[in-house]
């Protein structure tokens, strides 16, 4: 067994430049400095704001809680865990970006909906508006979860052509 005669605080040092560079080889290394994370939730679209213990998520107008273990800044679990639950569909997770106006054509194409604005669309069977994402005209989020929580037997309503009601098959 080999005896190393380099004070301990050296080594220390040594060890967490180490774990540096390992972290800046690895980007999905868990030895990622708070500046690395906090970078990486800065460089999020779908953050506005960044704070050492919570964020805000755009599309869910939420306050994420991050994790503070160990004195931790800026820890990625949660903000990680929210982002998969809530927003899987978003360019972030690899499906390709749609135009505003591809995004205006699937609303307006929904046989839920009614009307449909840049900010809000109609819900026909809940009779209730869903806002969408402010200064993102069109934005799929808010109308999807809707959808996936209140409708989820979409597939089966039918709206008559005729009288406009709608019917469940």
């Amino acid at each position: 067994m080999a005896v190393r005669n380099e004070p301990v605080k050296e080594r220390k040092a040594a060890a967490k430049t180490a774990i540096r560079t390992a972290a800046e080889r690895e980007p999905n290394s868990k030895h990622r400095t708070h500046e690395d994370r906090q970078k990486l939730l800065e460089g999020d679209e779908l953050l506005d704001v960044v704070e050492p213990e919570s964020v805000h998520c755009i599309p869910c107008d939420k306050w994420i809680k991050l994790q503070t273990a160990r004195g931790e800044r800026y820890n990625l679990s949660n903000w990680k865990g929210h982002k998969e639950a809530c927003h899987s569909g978003t360019a972030k997770s690899g499906v390709p970006r749609t135009s505003r106006e591809e995004r205006r054509k699937l609303l307006q194409e929904d046989k839920l909906l009614g009307i449909v604005e840049e900010e809000r669309v109609h819900c026909i069977p809940c009779k209730k508006w869903i806002s969408l994402q402010k200064g993102n005209h069109y934005t799929l989020v808010s109308w999807t979860r809707h959808k996936k929580l209140c409708h989820p037997d979409v597939d089966k309503i039918v709206v008559n052509p005729i009288t406009g009601i709608i019917e469940i098959d």
